[in-house]
Parts: C-alpha cells; sequence; structure tokens
C-alpha cells in the first residue's frame, strides 16, 4: 500500500487558501490552494481556444478534456489550460487506466484556474406577463413581471428532471421557491425541517403519512399551483422524505383541503418533527434570487427564474446539464489535480453513480489532489460529492469540498457488514469540507484508512447528521488531527473495529437533543460485526489526547462520550489525555470494556472521576473563553496547555504498527514540528492560543424581540455563531415592506434595539437587523409590520341575556393546540340560577369545546378527547373557593395533543390529561360567544378581552406567558388584532366598546343578536 504522495511532513509550500499561509508547514495547509504550481508538463493538452482537430501539443491543443482522453495511452497525463470546460457526458477514465508506477493524468496547467463543470449556460429568456397569472399568481403574473421563463427539454437536464436543474444566476446557487416559514433561518435549503410549516393534520392510514392540512397555507395557492408542486416531509425513522404531490382534495380520510402524497409508504413519525412539511416549487411564492418549474408533458418543462438582476438573464444564467462531472469509470490507478469541479446534480436517491467525482466500481488507486469540488445538489436524500464504492489505495488530499445541498461531502464506501470487498489503504489528507447539508466524511467497510489533519465547517447544521460515521464492518481506521467547528452529531462508530481518534477536536454538537460527541453504537447484532474479529469491537480501540467540550445549548445536559454502553461483546477502550464532558459513570462509560490502565489523565468538565489521574471541574471557562457566547478560543489557562499529560508512547507504537505508511508522521504535531509522545499536548492544538483561522460562522440567528408598534421598542435577543479568531458584532437595523426588495438602512440605528417612529414613518414596513460579526452578515425581521400606536384600554361588553354573538358557518380550522384569555363577570340574580353558556363551539352537530355555568358556583369546561371524560369543572380558587356574582374573573385555558391546564386569576385550577383531541384537523362547523351554537342558555354579564386560537398554544404555567394577557390584575394591550401575545393574529379577539365589540381576529365575522352596550365597570382582579 502506498499512499502515493512522494513529499515529507515538514516540506514547505507557498501560496494560500484552505486555512495556511504561504510558507507555512505542509501539514498545516487544508484545502485547495489556487497559487500551487501544478506543473506544466504533460503528454496532450488542452485549451479553451484549442480545437479537437489540432494535435494535442501545447502549442496546438485540444478543445475538449473528453476528446484528450481518447487520445491517450494509459499512464499519459493531460494538462489543461484555464478555463471553464464543459464535458459531455463527463471527464471519463474508461480504458485509460494506468499503473502503480505511473497513473493516468488529469490536471491543471500551472497556476491556471481549471473549472470542469456540469452546468451549460441558458439563453433565450422571456419576461413573464398577465397571462402567466395562473401558474405565478395575481402579484407576480402581471404585466412587466420579475420573473422570466424558459421551456427547455427535459432530456437536457441532470437526470432528465426538472427538479434537478439547479440553476446559478451569475455564479451565485438560486434557490427554490417553497412554502415554509417566513424568513427562514437557512433558506439555502430546502429539507431543514425547522423551517416548515406544522400541519394542522397530519393524514394517516394504517400508520402511514398520506397528506397534510394547512388551511391558513394551502388557501393562498389554486389546486394546480399545489398539485404542480412537491411535498418535503418528516417520517420515520428520523428521516426527510420528499415526494410529489398527487393531488389537492379529499385526503384518505374523506376530509377535503387535503395535499395528497403520490408516497404514501412512509410511516408516520412519533418525535418533534412529525407534523411539518413543506411545499417546493410553489410558484406564486418566488422571491428575488428564487426559480421554480412546471413539469408541462412527457418532454417538455418551464423554468421560472426571479433574479436579483434582471440584466442577469441575458447571459449569466446556468443550470445542471449532467448528472457527474469526473467518472473513474472501474479503471485503477487514475489522478485529478489542480481543478475546479462543480455542479453535477440529480433528481435520484442514495447510490445511482451520480456525483460530481464518481469513483464507484472495480479497480484500485484514485488520486484526488489539490482540488475544489464544489456546489452538488440531490433533489432527495443522497450519498455525497465524492464518492468511491469498493475501491482501495484512494487518496483525497488538499482538497477543498464545499456547497453540498442534500449532500455530504466523502464516501468512502467499502464491503459492508461483515462481507467481502472491504476497501483497504484509502487516505484523506489535509482537506477542508465546508457548508454540507449531511455529513462531512462517511468512512465504511474499511480497513488500513487514515483521515488525517482535515477540518469540516458548518456541516449537518440543518438536521441530525454525523460528523463522521466509520460504519458497517470498519477495522483499523484512525482519525488524526482533525477538527470540526460547527457541525451537528456524532462522531460515531458502528460495528466496526480498532477505531482511532487522535489529537483531534470534537466538540459535542450544539443541537441540543444530540448529545454525543463520540458515541459508541456498537451492538451484537448477528451478521454485522467486524470481519477481523467476528464481534462488534473486540479489538483496541484509542482515543488519545482529544477536546469533546460543549458548545453553549449542550453544557447542562450532555455526555461528550459514550463507550461500551450498547449490547456489544467485550471492548478494551483506550482514552489518555482528552478534555471529556457530561456522566462518565455506567451511563457513559462501561469501565469493564476499559483496557487494563487504558483510561489515564483525562479533564472531565462534569461527571465523575475513574481514574485518580483525572481532573474534575466544571468551569467550562478553563477551557474556552467565552462557550455561552460562542467564543469557543482556547485560553491560556486551558489544560490544553497546562494539565499534566500521561505518556502515550507505548499507544503510538501499537498504532503506528497498526498503519506503517502513516508511522512518520505520528511523530509531528499539527503544526508540522516534532513532539515528545511521552509528554504530548492535550488536545489537538499545540499552541492552543492560536489555532488555525476559521470564519465565523452563524449557528442560530438571533431574533428580533417586541411588537411591532409605533413607539415600541424592539430588541435583538440571543444568536450563537463560532470562529477563529472571535469577532464582535456590529447592529445595522433595516427596513422593507416586503422583506425582499426595498430594503433600505434606518439611518443612525446601529444598537441592539429600535423603537419603530413615533411619527409612524415605519407603520407598514417589517423591521430587521443585519447583525455582522467576523465579517459575516446575518438578517433578522419582526414577523408582522409596524401598525401605529393605540391607546389601550380595558373595556368589554354587557349581555343582558338577550345577545349573543354566533357565526354558523365558520370553517376555523382546528389543530391539537388551543388557547383562550378572557375576563367575565356574571349579572346573575345568584350563580347558575339559569344555565348560562359563555361560549360553544360544534364540529357536525358535536360540542367539542364550550365554557358554561354549573351549581355550587363553578364553571365546566368541555374539550372533547380520546379519554371517556370530556370536561372538568373548577371552581374561581383552590380550597372550593366558588365564583361570585358582580365580580371580575380573568379565565386562560391551553391545551396541546397530551392535555389541558386552566388558570383562574393567575392561580391554576384544573387539569385534563388526554392523548389527542377530537376536533383536530378538523373545521368548526358554528361557534358562539355569550350563548350556546343555537343561541340559547345566554350570559347574563360582562365579556372582556376574549382571545381563542384553535391552532396557536401556550405553556401558561410560565407566568411570562400569562403576563402576555394579564398583569398586575388587569389586562395589557393584546393589540389590534390580537397579535401581540404570540406574535400570531388568532382566530377569535374579541374586543371594542359596546355595540362595537366584535371579532378582530381572523376567523371571520359574528352575527350579533341583541344590542351589546359597553361594560360599566373594567376588568381587574
Amino acid at each position: 500500500m502506498n499512499f502515493g504522495f512522494g513529499l515529507s511532513l515538514t516540506a514547505q509550500l507557498m501560496g494560500s487558501g484552505g486555512g495556511g499561509g504561504g510558507g507555512a508547514p505542509l501539514s498545516v495547509m487544508r484545502g485547495y490552494q489556487p497559487s500551487m504550481n501544478m506543473g506544466t508538463t504533460g503528454d496532450k493538452f488542452v485549451s479553451p481556444t484549442g480545437s479537437n482537430a489540432n494535435a494535442g501539443t501545447i502549442g496546438s491543443p485540444y478543445l475538449t478534456i473528453e476528446y484528450a482522453m481518447t487520445q491517450i495511452t494509459a499512464g499519459q497525463h493531460i494538462k489543461v489550460r484555464a478555463g471553464k470546460y464543459r464535458p459531455v457526458p463527463s471527464v471519463s477514465f474508461s480504458g485509460k487506466g494506468g499503473t502503480v508506477g505511473a497513473r493516468t493524468k488529469v490536471s491543471g496547467y500551472g497556476t491556471e484556474q481549471v473549472i470542469v463543470t456540469a452546468a451549460e449556460a441558458l439563453t433565450g429568456w422571456t419576461q413573464c406577463a398577465a397571462g402567466d397569472s395562473t401558474v405565478l399568481g395575481s402579484v407576480l403574473g402581471v404585466a412587466s413581471s420579475p420573473v422570466y421563463k424558459k421551456t427547455v427539454a427535459k432530456s437536457t437536464i441532470a437526470s432528465s428532471d426538472p427538479r434537478a436543474a439547479f440553476p446559478f444566476e451569475n455564479g451565485v446557487k438560486l434557490n427554490p421557491c417553497m412554502a415554509k416559514l417566513p424568513a427562514p433561518q437557512f433558506p439555502q435549503y430546502e429539507s431543514v425541517t425547522a423551517d416548515w410549516q406544522t400541519a394542522t393534520t397530519t393524514v394517516t392510514s394504517l400508520g402511514l403519512v398520506t397528506g397534510f392540512r394547512l388551511a391558513s397555507m394551502t388557501s393562498l395557492y389554486t389546486t394546480a399551483q399545489i398539485q404542480n408542486a412537491d411535498v418535503y416531509f418528516h417520517a420515520y425513522p428520523n428521516v426527510n422524505y420528499r415526494t410529489k404531490v398527487a393531488s389537492f382534495g379529499a385526503g384518505t380520510d374523506a376530509v377535503a383541503n387535503t395535499i395528497n402524497l403520490t408516497d404514501q409508504t412512509q410511516t408516520y413519525e412519533t418525535n418533534t418533527y412529525k407534523d411539518r412539511f413543506a411545499l417546493i416549487n410553489i410558484l406564486p411564492q418566488l422571491k428575488a434570487g428564487e426559480w421554480g418549474f412546471t413539469d408541462d408533458d412527457a418532454t417538455n418543462c418551464t423554468l421560472y427564474i426571479y433574479p436579483t438582476s434582471a440584466a442577469n438573464m441575458t447571459a449569466n444564467i446556468e443550470y445542471s446539464a449532467r448528472g457527474k462531472v469526473i467518472d473513474r469509470a472501474s479503471e485503477s490507478h487514475c489522478e485529478v489535480a489542480g481543478l475546479i469541479i462543480e455542479r453535477a446534480s440529480s433528481a435520484g436517491v442514495g447510490a445511482d453513480g451520480l456525483y460530481n467525482i464518481a469513483g464507484a466500481g472495480s479497480g484500485i488507486g484514485f488520486v484526488v489532489d489539490n482540488c475544489l469540488v464544489r456546489h452538488g445538489y440531490r433533489a432527495n436524500r443522497s450519498y455525497t460529492m465524492i464518492h468511491m464504492g469498493n475501491v482501495s489505495d484512494v487518496v483525497i488530499r488538499q482538497t477543498t469540498i464545499q456547497d453540498g445541498y442534500n449532500q455530504g461531502a466523502i464516501f468512502l464506501q467499502g464491503g459492508e457488514w461483515n462481507g467481502t470487498g472491504m476497501a483497504s489503504g484509502n487516505r484523506i489528507d489535509r482537506c477542508l469540507i465546508e457548508r454540507m447539508e449531511s455529513s462531512p466524511i462517511r468512512t465504511w467497510g474499511q480497513t488500513l484508512c487514515v483521515v488525517s489533519w482535515t477540518s469540516c465547517r458548518d456541516c449537518g447544521v440543518t438536521a441530525h447528521a454525523n460528523k463522521a460515521s466509520v460504519y458497517a464492518s470498519s477495522h483499523k481506521v484512525l482519525y488524526w488531527g482533525c477538527d470540526w467547528r460547527s457541525c451537528s452529531g456524532y462522531w460515531t462508530f458502528q460495528e466496526c473495529s480498532s477505531i482511532v481518534a487522535a489529537f483531534c477536536d470534537i466538540p459535542v454538537t450544539y443541537i441540543s437533543d444530540n448529545v454525543y460527541a463520540i458515541n459508541d453504537q456498537n451492538s451484537a447484532t448477528a451478521g454485522q460485526q467486524s470481519p477481523a474479529t467476528e464481534q462488534s469491537i473486540n479489538g483496541d480501540s484509542y482515543f488519545l489526547n482529544c477536546i469533546t467540550a460543549p458548545f453553549r445549548d449542550t453544557v447542562s445536559a450532555t455526555t461528550s462520550i459514550a463507550l461500551g454502553i450498547t449490547a456489544e461483546t467485550a471492548v478494551l477502550f483506550t482514552a489518555k489525555n482528552n478534555i471529556f464532558h457530561g456522566a462518565t459513570g455506567a451511563s457513559s462509560v462501561d469501565q469493564s470494556k476499559l483496557k487494563a490502565g487504558g483510561w489515564k489523565n483525562n479533564f472531565l468538565s462534569s461527571g465523575v472521576s475513574i481514574d485518580a489521574s483525572d481532573t474534575v471541574n466544571t468551569n467550562l471557562s478553563l477551557i474556552y473563553n467565552d462557550v455561552m457566547n460562542g467564543d469557543t478560543s482556547i485560553k491560556a489557562g486551558s489544560p490544553t496547555l497546562s494539565a499534566a499529560t500521561a505518556s502515550i508512547a507505548a499507544d503510538i507504537a501499537v498504532l503506528a504498527g497498526w498503519f506503517p505508511d502513516f508511522a512518520s508522521q505520528m511523530a509531528y504535531d499539527i503544526s508540522g514540528a516534532a513532539f515528545n509522545s511521552a509528554t504530548p499536548p492535550m488536545g489537538p492544538y499545540v499552541n492552543a492560543l492560536s489555532p488555525l483561522a476559521v470564519p465565523m460562522i452563524w449557528i442560530e440567528r438571533p431574533t428580533i424581540s417586541g411588537t411591532p408598534t409605533s413607539g415600541t421598542a424592539l430588541s435583538l435577543v440571543g444568536g450563537y455563531r463560532v470562529g477563529y479568531p472571535f469577532a464582535a458584532q456590529t447592529q445595522q437595523w433595516v427596513r422593507s415592506t416586503t422583506r425582499i426588495t426595498g430594503i433600505t438602512n434606518i439611518s443612525g440605528q446601529t444598537g441592539t434595539s429600535y423603537t419603530p417612529d413615533a411619527a409612524n414613518a415605519d407603520v407598514g414596513y417589517y423591521i430587521g437587523c443585519d447583525v455582522t460579526s467576523g465579517g459575516v452578515t446575518t438578517r433578522v425581521w419582526s414577523s408582522l409590520q409596524v401598525v401605529a400606536a393605540v391607546a389601550f384600554a380595558a373595556r368589554g361588553a354587557y349581555f343582558d341575556s338577550a345577545d349573543n354573538l354566533r357565526n354558523g358557518s365558520s370553517a376555523v380550522t382546528c389543530g391539537s393546540n388551543g388557547l383562550m384569555s378572557f375576563w367575565i363577570k356574571s349579572d346573575d340574580t345568584a350563580w347558575n340560577a339559569s344555565a348560562r353558556t359563555i361560549f360553544s363551539s360544534i364540529v357536525g352537530s358535536t360540542i367539542v369545546c364550550s365554557l358554561s355555568t354549573t351549581t355550587t358556583g363553578r364553571l365546566t369546561f368541555r374539550l372533547n378527547n380520546d379519554t371517556a371524560t370530556d370536561t372538568a369543572t373548577f371552581f374561581s380558587a383552590t380550597g372550593s373557593v366558588q365564583f361570585a356574582i358582580a365580580t371580575w374573573y380573568h379565565i386562560m385555558i391551553a391545551w396541546t395533543a397530551s392535555g389541558a391546564t386552566i388558570y383562574v386569576n393567575g392561580a391554576s385550577v384544573a387539569t385534563m390529561t388526554f392523548a389527542s383531541v377530537d376536533m383536530s384537523g378538523a373545521n368548526i362547523t358554528s361557534i358562539a360567544f355569550g350563548s350556546n351554537t343555537i343561541g340559547t342558555s345566554i350570559w347574563k354579564g360582562d365579556l372582556a378581552h376574549f382571545w381563542f386560537s384553535t391552532t396557536q398554544t401556550l405553556d401558561i404555567t410560565n407566568s411570562t406567558n400569562r403576563a402576555k394577557f394579564v398583569s398586575a390584575g388587569v389586562p395589557v394591550n393584546q393589540g389590534g388584532n390580537g397579535a401581540i401575545p404570540t406574535g400570531t393574529v388568532p382566530e377569535f379577539y374579541l374586543d371594542g366598546a359596546g355595540a362595537a365589540w366584535s371579532n378582530q381576529g381572523t376567523g371571520g365575522a359574528l352575527t350579533v343578536t341583541g344590542a351589546l352596550t359597553a361594560s360599566s365597570t373594567t376588568p381587574s382582579y
């Protein structure tokens, strides 16, 4: 086995980029170096000014790389001059494999920039007009529309599928138009569950997801527009799926307004995201910088683009025409070097052979050297941008892989699950991996595999995607000197043996439900065990000198390492000189599976010591400068510098025997300097105070707190970012009527708060803030437009036993959640002298939610659910304190799918427990306030500030949430339409003076019977 470098570890390289500067040691130079000289000697030459009729010499070059491939013999070298090349169908090494001593090679010429792309230019666009309103809707389908269109043959698009068109405007990726949350955190990604909508009803049949209902969204579009879309949804087992909309109409449960799925084979999930979904390719939703399409017929589709600049439509649009750029084609001993390889796209799922660099099949020996591999796209779940399947002696060296959409970066895949054909001797060295939506590195079915000095940045942030996956019966896999910044998921191994992480920085993910940095997922599953041992992990595994301390969101409830806690057989773990966080007892580390003397000198930032040599200190500030605010720079007093470390000389000797081709490099640290394995540094940084620079990354964007009302302050809160060096943040407040176009700075407003102009200059505008740190800016917006301030007056309406408000055809959609807040005062002769109904709602002919008086000074709340008890009867306070006549009471009721809570005058008086709400997913047929739905059992007394949502809820056990409705015993301003408490207008908010008391919410008007008058007193308790 030969990694094929021919370079000493401490050799000097000139150039910049990839985290290294000119003259830096080779080991520090990570990623693509555009100024690296790739040489000028070759056998055949290619140039954009050449011709395939030429001789292929330096003076008479060919025009295309694929033609040059037909003219070389095995082991020859093609040199490519500066320019952009569009190989059809790819640069294929088919029939051109080299030998160990003479690889067939395609490389750049000298330091010239060579781009090899799967994209094609697309011109001839037509500006849309009023005739396009059927497709685009009334806002965009107008004369001189900002949207452009072009009909293209599907056969000219990658996968022959418009979903894979993956267009770019002037070199910038266009985002797909989607119906998801406003101002999403990750607009560039489709499959970000956190940015999706939550269905009021997820329609299922036999446990499978068949459709979704969300009237507030689907009411915005026509049936044809919805049926042109795809649905991204979340299903079991914690995976996102994409499928086309089959129809919009009656669901499998026979209820109307259902988005029905073409793929109805996925099982309904039970976790937090079970009801999340988004519509992709919903054309009326187009915004600047987005694209969509109509699937016209079997042959053609029409692409639609809303450009950021109309001038770009004449010459600066490209789309993906092919699914691969470089194809190893099962050949051996081939190499690509000094190339920019980009924009392969696929509409497929999984291993369809379409990747920027495709390397599956038989053969051995493939080298990717000093390349930039960028912009890979999948319309559905996928593998990675570089895929090497069942190939040994692969070297991916000093290469940057960036911007993978529904993609990971590198997948080294060998024979799996105790099968044959394990890949051997593969190497990933000094690579830089950035902005992968999925896992940056997967090493499956590997033996004698080394991943060294490789950095991963901003990967997997949109979902649980492992930092690294060592899976599928791998044996002897080493990660050395690697680090992950702002990457989610675990560094994990499963059904493997002899796995090593040494001198790595593997922080616990910031996503709070992913609790480990290093996670042993081995088991004793038959047929899924290491072929080297016939058991799960019965060979030594080492964790040496690693940092696994947490980020802010995982500080309090995190265990950074799990070893030996699954049902595996005998294990021999060694862990020395690491920084661990969290429990280290039986719940985290099974000490019976540690090698004798294998646990030494670990610094535990919480948990319990295992060995007397351990240091336990819960103060994370000993390690990081300010982890709670994102500054994870190593402090001068960190144990990475000051802690006494155990000798790992004997352990290094074992590893050198396992990985002989890497043994010489184990004598050097990350900077290329020699180090003493008897007193090694703790963690991957020799000079921890000057780690490699990492661009600032916003993990969580800040949010804007406060009600967008003139004269009311808005504040910037939260947000979390990491980077080296850490930079302070600056703010610039902005305004726009759309949050898309016409965005202007608000002069002089640069602090952490802004008060919309009291003179109403901001009325009708969304208020945003550009927050910049380390040169990286994120923009956040208020959820509503600014409204003029209106003086708030606590007030109510009087019902004289002949008055009520009803709507007999409300059609308001109900969810599993609900919330109400209101004031009542009885003017009856005695409590329940006559049966009185405060409000009532029905679905069909069934009362589903109501509140009425009952005997002995009580109220009865009805919420139909799955239990035998649909009602809760309660007093005005604990201790059976009865409701009194002529007394104001404030009542709050909130519920979810698991139960309801009732508060009176700020105190809890009753709860309900259930597993589902009957009216969830249904439409209210009729609703009434001040009576039942047929106008009898009429209330006598006052009602005030009646806030009622059939889809929203708050945790009212939290006093802060209760204070959004009442403070110091009096009502607080809920806004003219009731939007202030939750930021969203409720279905019903009844307010107004006397006869004007009416619904200000979204649930429609109510018909008044009788004549309401103003309350004679102000609500308070």
